[in-house]
């Protein structure tokens, strides 16, 4: 009887040994104080990853038991519907992605000059981003931070001065999906500091960056989204400071670097009206152009070498009165020209420019004419007949749906998100719908979708356990080349 009872002792000592040491690791990863959760970061101060209160208007501690609060995890206060203002303290560094996402009450949100970086869509759907008032030409800014973009933003742009920070994907709401959006130019104040993540994805300018810039996030400038979740290079040039964050981040990157101190050798001094052109001498084997302003002065056409490239008479046109510069880039020339361009405020052309006489005639290249032509005083060109119309495709788009488990204990106290949804391959702008019949009565009224293909059940207090399934259509809008594309598929929701 004794050696039983020593037997039993020690199986229960070990037992609660081993209940200690998984214990402990787990409430160190996530604490609780008060209406909060948060993790440890490696430097010893905290971030939030979450928040149960239901206040209206809230001021975020500094410091939760005792530890220095630097940062605002992804999704922290998604879904807080109480909220209508929000105070961000000085201490926090950081915000994470859809930080505050469908807080939809609100309205006011003061962020501190401390914050480095925000992450993507960090205030999407709130009463803030919502309100069209609160927008510039297009263009979302909270206190000195650029969060957000849409179409209507102009071709040639002037962020605010006094902007300090642009948040990760900024410029990501500027087009369809995956196409490019061409500028003339967007000019970045001195006072910016921190440029994030993506900030300028699908953006299609050079880009002029003060000495200003501390840090660039992965992928901020020169990129541009592909279809399966790629990204592909662009082809633009960076000017700046020499020995800068930027001149080390195009060379990181394989973008053309240009400096200041480069510019100020220009080699070549042209005058143009509006509309006028500038062309290269026949001879002349004109690679790329690198613009300050292409609203001013734009570089047109190139002309190569190499059997097989398909050429186009390069020319320099001007667009509108002002000033610019232009670094003309040869093939096999290691020093590119810089043009100094300035543009008349006269709208009518007088006769084309050459850089100098020809005195002798050239071998005869073929080229492949602009086919507009509008300058008046210069022959009449034929423009080629346009091509057949081809068969439009099958648009190629994959869907895939995965089964999402939801805790009833946290839908009771607030909204949870589903991401089920992956697509790819698609053509085209794809968006989302939610096909009613085919949603489980019980939850029909609670389900929403957004544009991303994001599922939300609203809160359900008499939530119960069970599947539950919700019906979504994703259509592929197509283009030139496909054709739309709808499929239909079931995501299901266990509740547990």
């Amino acid at each position: 009887m004794r050696i039983l009872k020593k037997s039993v002792s020690i199986v229960l000592a070990a037992l609660m040994l081993i209940s200690v040491f998984t214990i402990v690791p787990l409430t160190a990863n996530a604490e609780t104080s008060g209406d909060y959760s948060y993790t440890a970061l490696e430097d010893g101060t905290i971030s939030i990853k979450g928040y149960y209160g239901s206040a209206a208007e809230l001021k975020i501690p500094s410091e939760l038991d005792g530890k220095k609060v630097t940062s605002i995890g992804e999704e922290a206060f998604e879904f807080c519907e109480s909220l209508t203002s929000v105070n961000i303290p000085d201490s926090v560094t950081s915000i994470g992605g859809y930080a505050f996402y469908c807080c939809t009450s609100l309205t006011s949100i003061i962020i501190s000059d401390s914050v480095r970086s925000i992450g993507k869509l960090a205030f999407l759907d709130t009463a803030y981003y919502d309100n069209k008032s609160n927008w510039e030409d297009g263009v979302l800014y909270i206190g000195k931070c650029l969060v957000g973009t849409n179409s209507s933003i102009p071709k040639s742009y002037d962020i605010k001065y006094g902007t300090k920070l642009i948040a990760d994907s900024a410029f990501d709401g500027l087009g369809e999906d995956v196409y490019t959006v061409g500028f003339d130019r967007i000019n970045i104040p001195n006072t910016v500091e921190y440029i994030g993540k993506e900030a300028f994805i699908n953006v299609v300018v050079d880009f002029n960056i003060p000495e200003s810039v501390k840090s660039i996030g992965e992928k901020a400038i020169g990129y541009q989204f592909l279809y399966g979740g790629e990204r592909k290079k662009l082809g633009i040039a960076i000017f700046s400071s020499e020995n800068s964050t930027v001149q080390k981040y195009a060379e990181e990157n394989g973008i053309s670097f240009y400096s200041y101190s480069f510019l100020s050798n220009v080699t070549k001094k042209i005058n143009l009206n509006i509309g006028e052109k500038y062309y290269f001498n026949s001879d002349v084997y004109v690679e790329s152009y690198a613009e300050l302003d292409a609203g001013i002065a734009r570089g047109y056409g190139r002309r190569s070498s190499k059997p097989g490239v398909i050429n186009s008479e390069p020319y320099i046109m001007g667009e509108k009165n002002g000033t610019t510069k232009i670094v003309v880039k040869y093939e096999e020339v290691e020093t590119p020209d810089v043009f100094e361009v300035e543009v008349n405020d006269i709208q009518q052309p007088p006769e084309t420019k050459f850089t100098e006489p020809i005195e002798t005639t050239p071998e005869v290249t073929e080229h492949v004419t602009p086919p507009v032509v509008t300058d008046p005083t210069h022959p009449t060109i034929p423009v080629p007949s346009t091509p057949k119309a081809t068969t439009k495709k099958d648009n190629p788009i994959k869907v895939t749906v995965k089964t999402k488990t939801v805790k009833a204990k946290k839908l009771k106290k607030k909204a949870q998100t589903v991401k089920a949804i992956t697509v790819k391959d698609n053509q085209g702008k794809v968006t989302y719908k939610l096909v009613k019949s085919g949603i489980t009565k019980k939850i029909r009224k609670l389900v929403k979708i957004n544009s991303k293909g994001v599922i939300t059940i609203k809160k359900w207090k008499k939530a119960k356990k069970g599947i539950y399934k919700i019906k979504v259509t994703v259509k592929a809008a197509g283009n030139s080349f496909y054709n739309a594309k709808t499929i239909t598929k079931t995501v299901k929701v266990k509740v547990k």
